[in-house]
């Protein structure tokens, strides 16, 4: 566990390897991408989709919750040209946020965002929709809603 009480990348034997896009503390909070199953399956953890336009492809899949842009879940930190490092860095910069609220020595000067409690409440066991393109299978994730993925899906007591 880390000092704010998350479980950090070397604790956990799917967590992808530190990438050299990504500053490293945004690696405790990224989820390696999970490939999709074939919809047969009893259960399943829930996983990041992607958000799509392309003809016969469902913009938005039943049962996703969007975490973008406009939402109460959005990323304060943006991904200014799209490119893979932008969006690693913006990633990385919201899982700080989210790691650091709590212990921060002048919390006035924390950016507002919901709490974790709330974070579970509302996201836990949902896909949650980004349009950020999905990374290759055992890759680093680098959308902040793999961040929100962790937090919601981690019980408050194992927190």
């Amino acid at each position: 566990m880390t000092p704010e009480g998350r479980t950090g990348a070397s604790e956990c034997p799917a967590a992808p390897q530190a990438s050299p896009t990504a500053p490293r503390a945004s690696q405790a909070l990224l989820a390696p991408s999970v490939p999709a199953g074939n919809g047969n399956e009893a259960h399943r953890a829930p996983r990041r989709v992607q958000r799509t336009r392309r003809a016969g492809q469902p913009g938005m899949p039943a049962g996703a919750k969007y975490v973008g842009r406009g939402t109460k879940w959005g990323n304060p930190f943006p991904a200014y040209d799209n490119s893979p490092r932008e969006r690693a860095l913006a990633a990385a910069l919201f899982a700080n946020l989210l790691a650091g609220r709590s212990t921060h020595p002048h919390p006035e000067h924390v950016i507002a965002y919901p709490s974790d409690d709330e974070i579970r409440r509302e996201l836990a066991g949902r896909d949650l929709a980004r349009w950020c393109p999905l990374p290759a299978e055992g890759e680093p994730d680098h959308c902040h809603a793999s961040v929100l993925l962790a937090i919601a899906n981690t019980p408050a007591e194992a927190a």
